[in-house]
């Protein structure tokens, strides 16, 4: 479908301009005057509302699978499509398991499937002794990994020292992907529990130097390996000429800030009200000053929530005692509408707010090549924004799980009427949402991404090169995309399993012959490489095996009607020649299921070559 929707204030990376955003289909097609529309779009005129590109909240707890009590998939997307939000990154805790290993990742996926209303990505989780984990978690669509410097509030996911994190940098280098990092260095002070209930106390336990040694730390790792490193939730002024230092010396460094230090300020926060309790904490007014001024010159990126709700039991909300409620705010449906309420009293523009919520956090991601703007060619994810709107937050209108929030009596400015993923109207604030239309975002340098993402010519020659049946490949590519290679494995067997004799011998048909690698027909060069690397066993082979693998192979053929087929990988040319010489007496009618067991074999070796790009 093609559509014009029209607006006085569109948002575009040129500057905010009036004219029709043009989407056809999935994608933004341009920005263009009103009077430029074509005949065959379909218009919808919003008038003065704005449409600023998607926002993106990088920084999301979903804490699903394992502690759906506390939000989950379902209730946060929902959240999130009423904020704007059309891209959330969900955090490696607090979901049991924590997100730190494979079959955790697999687990979360599959947990997530059929209940998004907005795209989620995941990170991976970085923890002490798991760093052979993240080149594997990273291959698997993890957009980063995340760690801690100072106890996460969860056992299960430990903090890192200095030689953590500088393993994990090193393994997360050639993905060229960025380590997270929590950063707040324990320095050992004693939390003041004679006064549970104050807030000051809590402020006091978490000074501002934890955060500022814990920065030096991860500056002086960021110099030293040359891996991107992105500090999250800074919370701190004291930090800010480091950050800008190191900027300047072109570390790859990004930092982002919470809604919730930008909007609250310490002294206004009564005894009691845990709903507000965080780490780090929410400090004064002269800091909450800084982090704008750093926002605005560029030493801070962009804004997440870090929205990391909790049962209200586990706030205490009942008792008001800030030494047991749990540490985390509730403020992911209010973070863009937030941060505007506080840009409104400063004189800021809606062109920041996209660059906070939008172009900075699709960079830091590497997801900025189809999302964070709204340019020709890019995904089209948009929202309405009527940035006048003033409206007090009632705890009746939260989507999260718990109606707790900081923000519940808050009068924020600023109200999504519309959000579009993918070309399609997933909330609007009249109507409500559409079923869920999200699905999982990979990293873009994963295989199954790089797979996903290919034209259809480039896909079919793809898969034709980890099975030749074009049964095989029509019906693989019909189920494209996907989001597990588990997945992706399994269909490959079920197709192959239901494929003819005939389809058999097409995939046959499109291998050489073992022991041939030298007289690869052109027809092979596509897998030659493949070929000889699966056959290296005939590189050390001697002559007399050579010309018996070479008479095997036209006894085979003869007697066959098909080459002889075999899994080659760690065998040597003897062992080969051996099962060949073995297969030869076999009843044609049992052979060619022997040999398609085999070729399944290799079709699962070359999908691994395809989504490692090896």
């Amino acid at each position: 479908m093609k559509t014009a929707w029209l607006s006085k204030t569109i948002v575009t990376p040129d500057g905010i301009r009036s004219g029709a955003l043009l989407v056809d289909g999935t994608m933004i097609v341009d920005v263009v005057a009103p009077t430029a529309v074509p005949a065959e779009y379909t218009t919808r005129d919003v008038g003065t509302a704005a449409i600023l590109p998607g926002f993106i909240d990088a920084h999301v707890h979903i804490n699903e699978p394992g502690r759906t009590d506390w939000e989950g998939f379902s209730t946060a997307t929902r959240a999130a499509a009423k904020a704007g939000l059309t891209t959330i990154v969900d955090m490696p805790l607090n979901s049991d398991p924590v997100t730190t290993t494979l079959e955790a990742w697999e687990r979360k996926v599959v947990a997530s499937q059929g209940k998004l209303h907005v795209n989620v990505g995941l990170y991976a989780g970085a923890v002490p002794g798991n760093a052979s984990q993240l080149d594997g978690l990273i291959q698997a669509g993890a957009l980063a990994a995340k760690c801690f410097m100072v106890h996460s509030g969860i056992d299960e996911f430990p903090n890192t020292n200095a030689a953590d994190m500088r393993e994990s940098l090193l393994a997360l280098k050639p993905q060229n992907v960025p380590l997270l990092a929590h950063a707040e260095h324990d320095l050992g002070i004693v939390y003041d529990m004679s006064a549970p209930r104050s807030h000051a106390a809590w402020l006091a336990s978490r000074p501002p130097t934890m955060e500022l040694e814990a920065v030096k730390v991860l500056i002086a790792l960021c110099r030293e390996t040359g891996t991107p490193v992105h500090i999250v939730h800074l919370a701190t002024e004291i930090a800010l000429p480091l950050i800008a230092a190191a900027k300047k010396e072109g570390l790859p460094l990004t930092v982002e800030t919470a809604p919730h230090y930008l909007y609250f300020a310490a002294e206004d926060i009564p005894d009691g009200a845990t709903q507000f309790k965080c780490a780090p904490p929410i400090r004064e007014r002269g800091t909450r000053t800084a982090l704008w001024q750093a926002l605005i010159d560029g030493t801070i990126d962009m804004v997440a929530s870090d929205h990391s709700p909790a049962p209200p039991a586990l706030k205490q909300l009942d008792t008001g005692d800030f030494t047991k409620a749990w540490g985390g705010i509730g403020g992911l449906q209010f973070g863009p509408s937030a941060t505007w309420t506080q840009m409104h009293l400063r004189g800021l523009n809606l062109s920041q707010l996209a660059r906070w919520w939008s172009t900075k956090p699709a960079q830091m991601l590497g997801l900025d090549a189809t999302i964070g703007s709204l340019e020709s060619g890019k995904q089209a994810d948009f929202v309405v924004f009527d940035a006048d709107e003033v409206h007090t937050v009632t705890a009746a209108e939260l989507e999260h799980r718990h109606q707790v929030s900081p923000y519940v009596g808050e009068e924020l400015r600023g109200k999504t009427l519309v959000t579009v993923l993918n070309g399609n109207v997933i909330y609007a604030a009249e109507t409500g949402y559409a079923e869920p239309q999200g699905g999982l975002v990979l990293n873009p340098t994963s295989g199954l991404a790089k797979l996903n993402a290919l034209p259809l010519a480039a896909q079919t020659a793809a898969l034709t090169r980890c099975c030749g049946a074009t049964k095989w490949v029509t019906q693989m590519q019909a189920a494209l995309p996907f989001e597990l290679q588990s997945d992706l494995m399994a269909l490959a067997d079920e197709i192959w399993a239901d494929c003819s004799e005939d389809d058999y011998k097409e995939s046959f048909s499109h291998h050489p012959k073992i022991g041939d690698i030298s007289k690869l027909r052109e027809k092979f060069a596509a897998t030659a490489t493949w070929s000889a690397g699966e056959q290296a066993g005939i590189n050390t082979a001697a002559d007399d095996v050579l010309h018996a693998l070479a008479q095997g192979n036209a006894d085979y053929e003869a007697k066959f009607g098909y080459i002889f087929i075999v899994c080659a990988t760690g065998k040597t040319a003897s062992e080969m020649l051996a099962l060949l010489q073995a297969r030869l007496p076999n009843d044609p009618k049992d052979e060619i299921y022997i040999a398609a067991e085999e070729h399944r074999k290799i079709m699962h070796i070359r999908l691994e070559k395809l989504l490692t790009g090896t």
